[in-house]
């Protein structure tokens, strides 16, 4: 957990409950879809379509948002376990054991 940072984690999480609140309310769409037809509403009919439509483009920005958060959280881990791991690489050398990093590199 020290390669993680918190703060995107957190926001990963936050972006997830979002668009996953998609499921719900397709369920409450649907629910009300049908009430619309039983009670012959309609006068909410164009409204509701608007709040549908609304609703659609906030849960796909939503999941945009979470794909662009988990790819930034996926970028910060590699970034910190590559300079975690060349720190440690970097440490175990030393100039008395003549051990330098550049005998180790071959061009050919």
């Amino acid at each position: 957990m020290k390669f993680v940072n918190k703060k995107l984690a957190g926001l990963a999480i936050v972006t997830a409950i979002l668009a996953g609140l998609d499921t719900p309310f397709n369920a409450w769409m649907y629910a009300t879809i049908f009430n619309i037809i039983d009670t012959k509403n309609v006068q909410v009919i164009l409204p509701f379509i608007v709040l549908v439509i609304l609703a659609y483009f906030g849960f796909s920005l939503a999941e945009y948002a979470n794909t662009v958060v988990i790819n930034k959280n996926v970028v910060t881990i590699n970034q910190r376990l590559k300079a975690h791991l060349l720190r440690g690489v970097l440490q175990r050398r030393t100039v008395a054991a003549k051990d330098f990093v550049t005998t180790n590199l071959s061009f050919f």
